[in-house]
């Protein structure tokens, strides 16, 4: 909600924001890490095992590729997630719902103090926005917005102060 140059804005952080804003942090993190290529590379094992399979019977390549590809495609994020709700549910602010206000100086949450500079980076995804700040982030999911224009404006004030730091992210 608005008020004159100030931005209002509710934040319920529940287990799922927290979890939403982990994920795109993960996927955001791997994207732009070496890790990237391991995925292939695991893919690449477990194609070449079965062309060894095919022609000579033996399955040891492609086993050990294959499992590395399913670990790193599907049960990694999983194990990852379960970490992470170990992490939420032993935080301070789990179950709580911020009040944050933003204007021209950064954000308040709960009356502390954000100052733009803090923010590391700010993703704008289209599932809202996420602010790094120091070893932790905020979420800010588009549906916690009860307009576009309010979103549009929060997006507009992070772009403009976190103008280095911003960057799309799909």
């Amino acid at each position: 909600m608005e008020s004159g140059s100030k931005l209002r804005i509710d934040l319920p952080w529940e287990e799922e924001t927290f979890l939403q804003g982990a994920k795109i942090l993960y996927d955001y993190t791997r994207k732009h890490s070496w890790r990237r290529y391991l995925g292939p590379i695991f893919v690449g094992i477990a194609l070449f095992g079965l062309i060894i399979a095919l022609r000579t019977g033996m399955g040891g390549m492609l086993f050990v590729g294959s499992l590395l590809s399913i670990y790193w495609y599907v049960l990694s994020w999983r194990r990852k997630r379960q970490s992470l709700k170990a992490q939420f549910a032993q935080a301070e602010l789990a179950g709580k719902r911020l009040r944050i206000v933003a204007d021209e100086k950064g954000l308040k949450a709960d009356g502390s103090p954000i100052p733009w500079e803090a923010i590391s980076l700010t993703l704008s995804t289209p599932r809202g926005y996420l602010l790094i700040i120091d070893n932790g982030f905020l979420f800010f999911p588009r549906e916690i917005f009860p307009d576009e224009q309010t979103r549009r404006r929060f997006g507009d004030l992070l772009a403009e102060h976190t103008a280095g730091r911003f960057r799309k992210f799909s």
